[in-house]
């Protein structure tokens, strides 16, 4: 837009709001608020391992408690959904 204004979408609310020399601030403020929040989860769904779940365990043996009790960092995938799985045991056991 010519008069300095520009159409961005709001982080908060997933609306496209037009933004001002007036209210540009407020909007790069909810912008980095946003990336905050997001940024630990995208970096935990990064570092995780990824078990397969067979009869409520994972298949590899790490843990003998269920999902809920495993400890950070860990998650779980369905045996028939196998392309997300980055354990190493699991997949080992799994061919």
């Amino acid at each position: 837009m010519g008069d300095g204004t520009f159409l961005t979408r709001d982080p908060t609310t997933g609306r496209v709001a037009h933004v001002t020399k007036e209210n540009e601030s407020d909007h790069a403020e909810r912008f980095e608020a946003r990336l905050e929040q997001e940024a630990p989860r995208e970096r935990a769904a990064a570092t995780s391992t990824v078990h397969v779940l067979r009869q409520g365990l994972p298949l590899c043996g790490f843990s003998t408690e269920v999902p809920a009790n495993w400890p950070p960092g860990h998650t779980w995938t369905h045996e028939d959904d196998c392309e997300h799985v980055t354990c190493p045991e699991c997949l080992k056991l799994l061919s």
